[in-house]
């Protein structure tokens, strides 16, 4: 079978994370198509975090070869069309529909009957466990976040709510204008960004509006304790803690009032679990496993 993975509008670390997933766990006989230009193939493969409008073009150059569609739904309440009904047609298509929503009874609060809910594959974004572990190095941070947005993922907001402790707070991410109280690291290897993870107590992970933040997994298994908000795309270990989603000066109220609290170091047998949880052998066979 040829199978061709398509290129997520916005790409980035974690979709190339999906992607290498979703080959080094499939079944045997599929050949992957690398030419992203090339829609003759049996199975293609779209990871949507872009445009519904865009979606469709693309499924149907794919449809003309009469290609199955498989969707991994990444993003929905940030797109141009946050209403279930718009992607329908894409879905109701498709013969796999994966997305760490759960999207049928996001279609049910919408009014909308969820006529995809036989091929529905309901799981979070994985973490390679063999990379992502304790180091072993001393706890050096309170708290430490990694973003590729300022405002989209609360940036500002954690490190106002650390710079509170008179402490310094690890950050990995774009230029934040040399602003004072903050170890900035860039460019850094994933063996790197675990043992940041590890020397800290804290990762706080508070993507706004939607999405599951994979820092917040790969901080736990590496002994990290996570702070997420408390939607269910984000809350997918009992580990982690969970504030609102509201305003600013609200959410460094509320950071600050948890990272004043005692401390909850992870403990292994945490870590053991979120392996689990988080594994991704088990999404990307489950995934496949409609085939």
């Amino acid at each position: 079978m040829r199978v061709r993975i398509e290129p997520a509008e916005q790409n980035d670390i974690a979709i190339n994370r999906i992607r290498d997933a979703l080959k080094k766990y499939a079944p045997d006989g599929l050949e992957f198509i690398e030419n992203h230009a090339d829609f003759n193939v049996d199975l293609l493969v779209m990871i949507v975090n872009g445009r519904c409008g865009r979606t469709k073009r693309r499924m149907a150059e794919a449809q003309k070869y009469g290609a199955n569609i498989a969707v991994m739904q990444i993003s929905l309440a940030s797109t141009r069309n946050p209403f279930v009904k718009d992607w329908l047609p894409i879905w109701n298509y498709a013969k796999r529909i994966w997305s760490y929503y759960d999207l049928p009874q996001i279609a049910r609060e919408q009014g909308v009957e969820p006529s995809f809910e036989d091929k529905f594959y309901h799981a979070p974004l994985g973490v390679d466990s063999e990379v992502f572990k304790p180091s072993g190095s001393k706890k050096e941070y309170l708290a430490m976040a990694v973003t590729k947005g300022y405002l989209t993922e609360s940036t500002r907001e954690i490190l106002a709510a650390v710079r509170h402790f008179g402490v310094v707070a690890a950050y990995v991410g774009p230029h934040i204008n040399g602003l004072k109280g903050v170890d900035q690291f860039t460019n850094i290897t994933d063996e790197e960004l675990a043992d940041l993870y590890s020397k800290s107590h804290y990762i706080c992970a508070l993507r706004r509006l939607e999405g599951q933040d994979l820092p917040a997994a790969e901080g736990l298994l590496c002994g990290a304790r996570p702070i997420v908000f408390d939607r269910p795309d984000q809350t997918w270990s009992p580990s982690f803690l969970t504030i609102p989603e509201v305003d600013r000066e609200q959410i460094i109220r509320d950071l600050i009032k948890v990272l004043r609290s005692d401390y909850s170091p992870v403990t292994q047998s945490e870590i053991d679990y979120a392996k689990e949880i988080f594994d991704w052998q088990t999404f990307a066979e489950g995934f496949w496993s409609w085939l």
